[in-house]
């Protein structure tokens, strides 16, 4: 069998996902060719297909040795890198490419891929522009243009674009999602959800659509919608930005504060906006969880829920009324060490809902998963564990440096994690 004819059967049963068939077909027609720069290439986009990333950049690699002035070789080196988080290097690579093709649409395609998930929305907007130049009927390009104009708030020329997307191919799951997350940003929450179950029809694994869907059935809800704003508004900005607004939030409260104290007479203005403040800052991080809670209830978001989803809700579920039944439990009782220490307890209690709800943000298999599970159980050991013990087994062994070690902990939580969350969200 030649080894056109074995390329040609690769990439068939890649359309059809098979994609570990696929790569055996390869390996088998580069032991008879291993100087074939197309095989090389196809065989490491089957592997960054299957997730394989580190293992795709050999083969791409030695295909851009063989084939150093084909664009498709470049444009594939340039994607294993951008999938094995070296994004200056593939920028390096794509460009070549396009050197070498300035009408090459994939590499175009790459670069806005790149840029997008880099939150370089005005170059992730204008690299799917230029593809389409060339390609105007590329449905990866016209809804990365799409993606891109929502994060620009262009929401209605995103939504003539998603529209062409859906007219050009109207079983495209991908082009429904973006339809989705189009209306969800212009509060359309019903239509929201209509594009979102559409999507998820057409294709049950996109988690695109699964995590819009479960915001625009909570969208509804006027006591998430406020919430729902903020996450969408952030999710605009660039890293910079967004850090400006979280900064720029807290150094506004601690001047509040300041004017609060030295003016007496403003205390009943600024106090309730101090309060509005902290509710907010808890919410941003308890939100989620505890709205997954209340969406098990809902007749089709219970489905749209992960098994994991569900654990931490179930926790925060368990935590918040232990806080609250703790706390209930400190004003009946009658002996103050008791009293003060029931209260501490469900103070920990309330404040590990923290922590708890940045599990959320934790992918399946990566790292930061791992590291946020860690860090909510030492703060549980050292929080409500350390309390529950001196008010039921030991009273009176109230560790003060424990309690201002997780006092500490609480408050660093939002600025350390908000910062490595923003890191390994980067990386794939």
């Amino acid at each position: 069998m030649d080894n056109q004819h074995l390329i040609s059967r690769a990439l068939v049963l890649m359309e059809t996902r098979r994609y570990a068939d696929a790569e055996q077909m390869l390996l088998k027609g580069l032991v008879e060719n291993p100087q074939d720069a197309d095989a090389l290439a196809i065989l490491a986009l089957c592997r960054i297909s299957q997730d394989k990333n580190a293992e795709a950049l050999t083969p791409a690699q030695q295909a851009v040795a063989i084939a150093p002035d084909s664009s498709f070789v470049l444009t594939t080196l340039g994607r294993a890198l951008f999938f094995n988080n070296k994004p200056k290097e593939a920028r390096e690579h794509l460009h070549a490419a396009l050197q070498m093709d300035p009408t090459f649409s994939d590499a175009y395609m790459v670069l806005s891929q790149l840029e997008y998930h880099e939150r370089n929305w005005e170059f992730a907007l204008y690299n799917a522009e230029r593809g389409l130049e060339h390609d105007p009927e590329d449905q990866s390009l016209i809804n990365l243009r799409a993606m891109a104009l929502v994060k620009l708030n262009r929401n209605d020329e995103a939504a003539e674009t998603v529209d062409y997307a859906l007219y050009n191919d109207p079983e495209d799951g991908y082009s429904h999602s973006n339809k989705g997350w189009v209306n969800l940003h212009q509060s359309k929450y019903n239509e929201a959800v209509a594009s979102f179950k559409e999507a998820l029809r057409l294709n049950p694994n996109n988690d695109h659509a699964r995590e819009g869907l479960k915001e625009a059935i909570k969208g509804k809800n006027w006591l998430y919608r406020g919430l729902l704003k903020y996450f969408l508004f952030m999710g605009r900005l660039s890293e910079r930005n967004q850090w400006f607004v979280i900064i720029g939030l807290y150094v506004g409260v601690r001047f509040l504060r300041s004017i609060s104290e030295s003016n007496p007479a403003l205390q009943p203005f600024i106090a309730p906006l101090i309060v509005a403040y902290m509710v907010f800052a808890l919410a941003t991080w308890i939100g989620k969880p505890l709205s997954n809670l209340f969406l098990r209830l809902h007749p089709v978001g219970k489905y749209a829920l992960t098994n994991y989803e569900k654990t931490i809700s179930n926790i925060t579920g368990v935590v918040f009324f232990s806080g609250v039944f703790a706390m209930v439990a400190s004003w009946m009782e009658s002996n103050e060490v008791q009293s003060f220490n029931l209260s501490l307890l469900g103070l920990t209690f309330l404040g590990m809902l923290v922590p708890i709800g940045g599990l959320s943000y934790g992918r399946e298999g990566k790292p930061e998963r791992t590291w946020l599970w860690l860090f909510a159980g030492l703060m549980f050991l050292i929080g409500p564990l350390h309390i529950a013990y001196a008010t039921f087994v030991h009273p009176l062994s109230v560790t003060e440096t424990l309690l201002s070690a997780f006092a500490i902990g609480i408050f660093l939580y939002s600025w350390v994690v908000n910062a490595f969350l923003s890191w390994a969200y980067k990386r794939f």
